[in-house]
């Protein structure tokens, strides 16, 4: 079982490490969820735009792939590109 609540000290790379959760993903700075046991639930914690920035090029350099973010697009959305 998760050890994930209210006023746990969370990073993405707990969750990611959190052998109990089938899925995490992040919708926003204070919009993270996580699948348990079936279940989704949000988890209450708060990101910047460099963590969460940070997180994606961690990951994305083992794939061979970068991350640019284009802020003038209305959706704001971080787009993945091959390096």
């Amino acid at each position: 079982m998760s050890t994930i609540g209210p006023g746990a000290a969370l990073t993405l790379d707990a969750l990611i490490a959190d052998t109990s959760l089938e899925e995490v993903w992040v919708n926003g700075p204070d919009q993270v969820f996580v699948a348990e046991g079936g279940v989704s639930r949000r988890v209450y914690m708060s990101l910047s735009a460099l963590e969460i920035r940070g997180f994606v090029e961690r990951v994305l350099r083992t794939t061979g792939r970068s991350a640019a973010v284009f802020p003038r697009r209305r959706c704001g959305c971080l787009c993945l590109r091959k390096l």
